[in-house]
């Protein structure tokens, strides 16, 4: 079983790394690459007794789904400008996350073997919360959400090294690896696309 999740998490560390470049270049692919991604990740973490890391992306899944119907225009083409955030979104969006994390961070309580490490669960709920309406900014193809992808994977960055010590899973270190890479990918990617929606607004 080991040997097994170790080839899984390689698997999705390559396949994530994909992923990453077509987001970073807003390349509609992006979303049928994630499918496969999420799938990894869901039967990695759900492995690992990270429940709310395993909710996150079944529902990754189905925002994988919802966006590839979402980046097509009414003509069915698929190259629209990135947006910046609408101001009403804004508290809508910190309202949804502080109740998304109310009933995961019971679950992590329950179901987490980290459960007794408060910051972890902490940490845990929070990125799962945010990443739920940071997918919904991705699939709207906002600016901003670049914003909840720095923050999402830095903990997956921090979360996973803590993990693979404690638990002496040196397979962790390659998500760790793909996650660092998304942070300044995350960087990188709001630069980008803030001059993509820049061009856009001109014309």
């Amino acid at each position: 079983m080991t040997q097994w999740l170790s080839i899984l998490e390689i698997s999705a560390t390559i396949i994530g790394a994909i992923y990453m470049y077509l987001e970073y270049k807003a390349k509609y692919a992006l979303w049928y690459v994630g499918l496969v991604w999420s799938i990894l990740y869901v039967y990695l973490f759900w492995e690992q007794g990270m429940i709310s890391w395993a909710i996150t992306w079944i529902y990754y899944f189905f925002a994988n789904v919802y966006g590839i119907f979402a980046w097509r225009n009414e003509k069915g083409e698929t190259n629209e400008p990135p947006t910046h955030i609408k101001k009403s979104w804004i508290i809508p969006f910190f309202v949804i996350t502080a109740i998304l994390m109310v009933p995961l961070f019971f679950l992590e309580v329950i179901y987490n073997p980290h459960a007794g490490n408060m910051w972890l669960v902490f940490s845990t709920v929070f990125s799962t919360a945010i990443g739920f309406t940071g997918m919904f900014l991705l699939a709207k193809k906002v600016v901003e959400q670049w914003f909840v992808w720095i923050v999402v994977n830095f903990i997956y960055v921090v979360v996973n090294l803590y993990t693979g010590f404690a638990d002496s899973k040196p397979t962790h270190y390659f998500t760790v690896l793909l996650f660092a890479t998304y942070t300044v990918i995350s960087f990188l990617g709001y630069v980008r696309w803030k001059k993509m929606a820049a061009v856009a607004d001109k014309n």
